[in-house]
């Protein structure tokens, strides 16, 4: 189940989109937690990570920490790039800032049968868009 994780983070970062659709279950449901938006199908990783390559076109990812329990794994990671094109988060749409992000993010994903059938990715989306400059670093106490 690593490999499938490790897998995923390197199509990623090779912006090698028809590998996510070879490890995507055909009733895949993949869910951006803080957008609420749900991919669905086969394509719906692939889905979502063109969208954010297409938003942070020089982006990364790199794995933290990966843990395993079961059929899940929980990959805590850190995502760098600059904001270049737009990003649609449900209705929050935020046109190229370019400016630099470095965000933490964590998948919960359950595999079957070598396919990823379930996702949720978890990040701080006011941490980004402070990033993005959408809204202002919160006063010191």
């Amino acid at each position: 189940m690593k490999d499938i994780t490790q897998t995923l983070f390197d199509a990623f970062n090779r912006r090698d989109f028809e590998t996510l659709d070879s490890l995507s279950s055909d009733h895949l449901e993949w869910l951006d937690v803080p957008s609420g938006i749900k991919f669905l199908g086969k394509n719906g990783l692939k889905t979502w990570c063109q969208a954010w390559a297409s938003a942070f076109s020089d982006s990364q990812v790199k794995i933290e920490n990966h843990f395993i329990s079961g059929e899940f794994t929980c990959t805590e990671y850190v995502g760098k790039g600059t904001h270049t094109g737009e990003l649609k988060l449900g209705t929050i749409k935020v046109p190229a800032t370019h400016k630099p992000v470095e965000f933490r993010m964590v998948n919960v994903v359950r595999i079957q049968d070598g396919k990823i059938v379930n996702g949720k990715v978890y990040f701080d989306l006011s941490t980004l868009l402070r990033q993005v400059g959408m809204i202002e670093k919160p006063m010191a106490a």
